[in-house]
Formats: structure tokens, sequence, C-alpha cells
């Protein structure tokens, strides 16, 4: 999700050829740039079908690749709720006009699975 003004990613993640990266940036009103709130090496998956799944929880940020864990994170700063401004703009398989990386997305939904969450 962008800012009002497509200027700033306000939440959102980013993926390029061996990393993807998790942005959030809080109080976007009075932000400079964005800012990445984990980045983790997901190695070659160019040309690949890969399933990346994200979740944070507490202060923590982990990544599973196919399933499998294969890092985490930990925020610094505040913590609580993520909070998006009204009118912020969603893009799925793009950043929008100042982002150029783009893939093919596959939104899924999947029972919670018990130890998971």
């Amino acid at each position: 999700m962008k800012n009002l003004y497509n200027t700033l990613v306000q939440f959102g993640v980013e993926l390029t050829e061996n990393q993807l990266k998790l942005y959030y940036t809080p109080n976007v009103r009075f932000a400079s740039s964005s800012n990445i709130l984990a980045s983790f090496d997901i190695g070659d998956i160019y040309n690949k079908w890969t399933r990346l799944s994200i979740k944070v929880k507490d202060n923590e940020v982990t990544l599973y690749k196919n399933c499998a864990k294969v890092g985490a994170s930990t925020i610094t700063g505040s913590t609580g709720p993520l909070e998006v401004e009204p009118g912020a703009n969603m893009y799925v398989g793009q950043g929008g006009e100042n982002f150029n990386n783009m893939f093919t997305v596959s939104v899924f939904c999947s029972p919670v699975v018990e130890g998971f969450v």
C-alpha cells in the first residue's frame, strides 16, 4: 500500500531477483522515505514457482520459502498495530508509478495451521 500521493510505500513487499523486502512506514505524512522493516535473501527464484509466506507477530518478521522457515528478523521501535492512512493505494503484482519491479502473483487463502499463528 502506498500513501495517498503514491510517493512512499506505507506497507508492502518488494520482490527482486534474489531478495524480499517488507516495508512499513509509520506516520507516512511526515516521512521522507519508505522504511524497510525486514529484508531477506531468497536465493535464485527466477522462472521458478516459489511459495513465499511472511508472518509478522509481536516484534518478529519470519519468512517461509516453500513452507520452510528460512529467516527471521526482529523489529525495533514501537510495537502495536500497523496502521495504514485512509486513501492509501493498494497494488498487487507491481508497485505503481514509482516502482518498476513486476511479478506474477497467486493469491490464496489457507486455513490457520496450529502453531503457525
